[in-house]
């Protein structure tokens, strides 16, 4: 099942680049501050079940938000409101991309709204997924680990 992985690579990736942050790349999970973790998750339905966890540090966090801003000729602001609902869409956009690319290979998914949260050790659990995807998107910004859990209908 590779080819999930990849076609969540290439979602990130064409998402970034769309965004204007072209200097993002794709590697291993990243070290991260558990102390304080901000996580964006959205739910897969359809022909797959699961997850997508899009997961930054503090520190990455309000980079990215301050990046993507910036990239997209908007003010920077430090209202943690609009930096959870930015991170919301981006996990939003990521999950939509990766279902467009799921229906050309012939998987009927769709995606619940996002759901933001903050705290320490927040993670998210699938029993027995048929495959867990794992990797981190790196820029001037930080990183993002992503986490995705899917199971077969």
């Amino acid at each position: 099942m590779s080819a999930y992985r990849d076609l969540f690579i290439s979602a990130v990736t064409d998402v970034m680049a769309e965004a204007g942050l072209l200097e993002t790349t794709i590697g291993e999970i990243a070290a991260t501050d558990e102390a304080h973790a901000v996580i964006s998750t959205i739910g897969i339905t359809g022909d797959l079940q699961g997850y997508l966890m899009l997961c930054f540090d503090q520190s990455s966090y309000v980079g990215f938000v301050d990046s993507l801003s910036s990239a997209l000729g908007m003010e920077r602001s430090s209202d943690d409101t609009y930096r959870r609902a930015v991170i919301g869409e981006v996990a939003n956009q990521l999950a939509g991309r990766a279902s467009m690319l799921l229906a050309e290979i012939g998987a009927d998914c769709n995606i619940t709204p996002p759901t933001v949260v903050t705290g320490a050790n927040v993670t998210a659990g699938l029993q027995s997924p048929d495959e867990e995807i794992f990797f981190s998107a790196k820029g001037s910004f930080g990183h993002a680990n992503l986490f995705v859990g899917l199971k077969k209908r």
